[in-house]
């Protein structure tokens, strides 16, 4: 993401208000003349000015920021998060080309129904044919040939491609 250097002496300017501010209201206290109530009214108002003049410019800054994928393509949009969340999206389906037809909350149910022993583990995924017929069994079953150690088949499949 590419947020562009705007007033940034302006918003020095405005946090050293508002530690200021923020200082003397926690030093001074509660006073108990009119002149001390006025001073810390000021005070107050000085803080909150500086916190919605922090808001304003960090919505500035943000509202033209651009967000760009490995590579310098840029994502576009209107929306900021919007534009983060799909270049996330990009980048992990261009990392793990599969990962939509993989990923399934079921898994993990798979794994300990297989493991006491269950032939039809599988319907934690939504997957009721044939064992060698499910994309992801037939992904590692086709890495297993002879010879491969547990080590190799799990460096393939837990790492990225």
């Amino acid at each position: 993401m590419f947020i562009p250097k705007r007033s940034a002496g302006d918003l020095h300017h405005h946090l050293i208000d508002i530690k200021a501010a923020t200082a003397t209201l926690d030093k001074r206290g509660s006073p108990n003349t009119a002149e001390g109530l006025e001073a810390k009214t000021a005070i107050e108002t000085t803080k909150q000015t500086a916190e919605g003049k922090i808001r304003e410019l960090l919505d500035e800054w943000f509202s033209g920021a651009r967000v760009f994928q490995g590579g310098g393509t840029e994502v576009t949009g209107n929306d900021l998060q919007g534009m983060i969340g799909e270049a996330a999206e990009k980048a992990l389906q261009r990392l793990f080309r599969h990962f939509g037809v993989f990923d399934h909350d079921g898994w993990g149910k798979v794994y300990a129904n297989a493991k006491k022993g269950a032939p039809d583990a599988l319907k934690a995924v939504g997957f009721e044919g044939e064992l060698a017929q499910n994309p992801v069994c037939k992904t590692i079953l086709a890495f297993i040939g002879p010879g491969k150690k547990g080590a190799e088949v799990r460096d393939k499949f837990e790492g990225a491609p």
